[in-house]
């Protein structure tokens, strides 16, 4: 079941989104995109192929291995939600909460790069400087979870 979420998600929104022109004239989003990638490790976790707290730290890996951190920010909050309305199973349920828990767990990040990192939001981008806590809207990364619960709302409003 898993794989077949991860499949219907990865050619719907995600390839509207991100994928890239095929010399054949189709588009896919390509493997080496964040958004493939946090799509696979979500997908190993409702798999139960991986932990939680391995999935949560790949997570974190993932993202901060961008210089922008809000857009696979929010497709990972995108992606955990529709995963939580999709599945039924009461084992994928409950992998999906200990993920969440496991992520607000992790230490605060600190962006170690060289360059600045930037970070969108509502009031336009803000860039941390190496050495700075990574913040969204002053909400800092993990334990903040920021956006989460403003996409859970609106999500829960409906279209």
């Amino acid at each position: 079941m898993a794989r077949e979420w991860a499949r219907a998600e990865r050619e719907g929104w995600l390839d509207r989104l991100y994928a890239r022109d095929n010399e054949d004239g189709t588009r896919t989003l390509q493997p080496d995109s964040v958004q493939h990638r946090l799509l696979d490790n979500l997908e190993a976790l409702l798999s139960h192929n991986i932990s939680p707290k391995d999935a949560a730290a790949q997570t974190a890996s993932l993202i901060m291995g961008e210089m922008d951190t809000d857009t696979p920010w929010s497709n990972n909050v995108g992606l955990h939600l529709k995963a939580a309305q999709a599945f039924d199973d009461e084992k994928v349920l409950q992998a999906l909460v200990d993920y969440i828990i496991e992520l607000a767990s992790l230490p605060d990040p600190i962006h170690e790069a060289h360059e600045q990192k930037t970070v969108g939001t509502p009031l336009g981008i803000e860039y941390v400087n190496p050495g700075g806590p990574v913040e969204i809207d002053s909400r800092v990364l993990w334990r903040s979870l920021p956006d989460y619960s403003m996409t859970l709302s609106e999500w829960l409003q409906g279209e």
